[in-house]
């Protein structure tokens, strides 16, 4: 089912659908000739248990096996998780049923054809992959061509703005979302005999259970006749970072009206104390040293951007696109060393490059404006000394005249500066120490 487009913004994604593929697609894929009968049609097959067919799966495959102990229903049978070529050696010889297959079984020689005959084609189904995260009617040429030449197309639930563009192209696909994923598979099955070409719109959430399904159908149909055809298209793929679409789907869906009522109603002020958390839990992560700890705080961390930005688009002239524009135009303008012309040197050579031209872009900037004043003190003394000795004051100076005689104040100013001097975070170090506190015995 696709998701109902909340106001104010475009249909969302399926958050948890997956990137260019039927779920169990591997069960298919690669697949653009009929399925050969066994080899020895005397001998009885290799399924788990009763199985009346061996599965398809390979051990690397991701797709599940079919053959259920107590199964008389076969499934796609090959070791090799791609299905065969159609220059098989004996591409008429029919599947023989197991013994306790309720499928009747025919006489090789019903089927048989003189060796080196070709096999005519029975018919072929195409299943159609795309990412729900590309905009509707940006499919591949392959693809377009398929749908456009294709005897049928059936499709579950499709977007709206999916059927528009089908239209446009002279598309019109039959919607079988009412049908159960075993009838839709035994649908393209029969109607794809004949020597007539189905596709199938893979849906947004992955078709889970239609490969298996259709693995069950095409087996059967092998045991007395050979089964159509089954290819796999790609017609679009995610580029890395395509998950951020859902994120922007699933926040749009929160403050939409229907949404979530609590999120509904968040502002940039009542979410800070969030962000703050949420900004230390990534400190604590990082330091901890757990790769899946830190992929969880990075999430959290992210979602609040996300939310601020979501926000902002409501209130402000901005959202979650201007906010990346924005970070990615100053990368590029702060690196010119590497997408422009300036010479690169090392690593300090361009750390000061940065703040030469951080400088320049803030030439309005006077003292120690942009500063967070609620900065942790030993962090924003840190960058406080920082600015005052790359605008050549003497450090020395600077603590006696803001100490006003504190000795203890002065102590710390100056392991400040010490910590600068050894290119040293001042704040860090001091939280490392105190996470190795041995606590007291109670």
């Amino acid at each position: 089912m696709a998701p109902e487009q909340p106001s104010g913004g475009a249909t969302p994604a399926r958050p948890d659908a997956p990137s260019a593929a039927l779920e169990n697609s591997a069960a298919l894929e690669n697949s653009a000739v009929p399925i050969p009968a066994a080899e020895d049609p005397a001998a009885p097959t290799s399924a788990t248990g009763n199985s009346a067919v061996p599965t398809r799966v390979a051990e690397d495959s991701a797709v599940p096996t079919r053959a259920a102990e107590d199964s008389t229903v076969p499934s796609l049978a090959a070791e090799n998780p791609a299905m065969p070529t159609r220059a098989a050696e004996s591409p008429a010889t029919p599947i023989p049923a197991a013994k306790d297959s309720a499928e009747p079984t025919l006489a090789s020689e019903n089927l048989a054809t003189p060796e080196g005959a070709a096999v005519p084609a029975t018919g072929r189904i195409v299943l159609l992959l795309t990412t729900p995260r590309t905009a509707p009617g940006l499919l591949s040429f392959p693809a377009w061509q398929r749908l456009r030449v294709a005897d049928a197309v059936l499709a579950a639930d499709p977007d709206p703005a999916w059927l528009d563009a089908f239209a446009e192209a002279g598309v019109v696909p039959e919607d079988v979302a009412a049908l159960s994923v075993g009838e839709r598979a035994g649908r393209l099955v029969v109607d794809a005999s004949g020597g007539r070409e189905l596709v199938w719109w893979g849906s947004d959430d992955g078709d889970p259970g239609l490969t298996d399904a259709l693995a069950e159908h095409l087996s059967r149909r092998a045991v007395a006749a050979l089964p159509p055809e089954v290819e796999v298209i790609t017609g679009s793929y995610d580029l890395p970072g395509a998950r951020l679409l859902d994120l922007v789907s699933v926040m749009d869906t929160l403050r939409s009206p229907g949404g979530c009522p609590w999120d509904a109603e968040q502002t940039h002020t009542s979410l800070l104390p969030y962000l703050l958390e949420e900004a230390h839990e990534v400190i604590e992560a990082v330091e901890s040293e757990d790769p899946a700890h830190l992929q969880e705080e990075l999430g959290d961390l992210l979602l609040q951007v996300m939310f601020h930005a979501r926000v902002a688009q409501e209130t402000s002239d901005f959202g979650i696109d201007e906010v990346s524009a924005g970070i990615v135009a100053k990368l590029v303008r702060r690196h010119p060393h590497v997408f422009a012309d300036a010479p690169a040197g090392s690593a300090a050579e361009v750390e000061q490059s940065w703040e030469a031209l951080k400088a320049e872009e803030k030439s309005g900037r006077q003292g120690f404006e942009g500063i967070p004043a609620t900065l942790p003190a030993l962090a924003k003394a840190q960058k406080m000394l920082g600015r005052l000795a790359r605008a050549g004051v003497d450090l020395d100076e600077a603590i006696e005249q803001a100490a006003k005689g504190d000795e203890l104040a002065a102590a710390l100013l100056r392991v400040v500066v010490l910590a600068r001097a050894g290119n040293e975070d001042a704040e860090a170090a001091l939280r490392a120490a105190l996470g190795r506190m041995v606590p007291p015995e109670l």
